[in-house]
């Protein structure tokens, strides 16, 4: 009888230690589930539903996406700055290209800048749509889901290792006229 008394204290134990460490595990799964969840739902509600509308202004029913104005796109660097905790660094590192460019023009004085269109290479607006479905996608909204595919993905990954590279070629390239200059 002492047998079955010790067993049954060990069995409702060992259930009693297993559901607590069950419960600990599913509770903090629900939860970083819900914060993620919640960070996801800010930044498509702060960062790229509004890029995307000012995206969508500079598409021409005729023409289709030539670039974006200025004036467009220093309202999307305001929303980027404003949000900078939210943006990923892909997109930040789209915006910086598109400042330079954006100050090589200003050094032209002979340009007239009303008229120029910046992002003619289209990688904003195609990074930006596709963000904006994919995150979509992650929350249960309703998405393009023409918009995700398999090669798109393989497309945008090439592009970032090959701005990775660029980038590479550049610094040393930089390095070697500072060191050059040094020597002399």
């Amino acid at each position: 009888m002492d047998d079955i008394k010790i067993f049954m204290l060990v069995v409702s134990t060992g259930g009693v230690i297993i559901t607590a460490i069950l419960t600990h595990f599913f509770t903090t799964k629900r939860e970083k589930f819900s914060k993620v969840f919640e960070y996801k739902l800010k930044i498509l509600k702060d960062v790229y539903t509004p890029v995307y509308r000012i995206l969508l202004e500079g598409v021409n029913p005729f023409d289709g996406y030539e670039g974006i104005s200025i004036k467009q796109f220093e309202s999307i660097d305001e929303i980027i700055q404003v949000n900078l905790e939210l943006v990923d660094p892909q997109l930040e590192s789209i915006i910086w290209i598109l400042k330079e460019e954006k100050y090589a023009l200003y050094s032209h004085s002979n340009i007239d800048i009303d008229y120029v269109s910046l992002d003619e290479d289209r990688r904003l607006v195609d990074y930006v749509d596709f963000q904006y479905n994919y995150i979509r996608k992650q929350l249960g909204l309703p998405h393009d889901s023409g918009k995700i595919t398999f090669v798109e993905r393989f497309e945008i990954f090439k592009q970032r290792y090959k701005g990775k590279q660029n980038t590479k070629r550049a610094k040393s390239v930089i390095r070697k006229q500072k060191s050059s200059l040094k020597d002399k």
